[in-house]
């Protein structure tokens, strides 16, 4: 009894999905993800998606991630300010 509760069941032949993660906005030379609350899967999926774009050196752009209002019109204002 592996688990405790009767017999041992193998759990590795299942299927393995694809992990999919969306950015709120996306611009030219900025990428914006506002997370207020982050759900359990969030930090996996953030850490992956900034290791994916870093490894493969995914265009040139700016990351940001308020993560309420005071934040929100600060990221706007950079973006703005870059534009200058």
């Amino acid at each position: 009894c592996g688990n405790g509760k009767g017999e041992y069941k193998n759990r590795g032949n299942k299927k393995i999905l694809n992990i999919k993660y969306t950015p709120d906005f996306v611009g030219k030379g900025f990428i914006i993800e506002t997370k207020g609350r982050a759900n359990e899967s969030f930090p996996l999926r953030w850490k992956m998606f900034k290791k994916l774009i870093t490894e493969n050196k995914i265009g040139d752009f700016k990351l940001y991630k308020p993560q309420n209002q005071k934040e929100c019109d600060e990221t706007i204002r950079l973006i703005l300010d870059s534009r200058r």
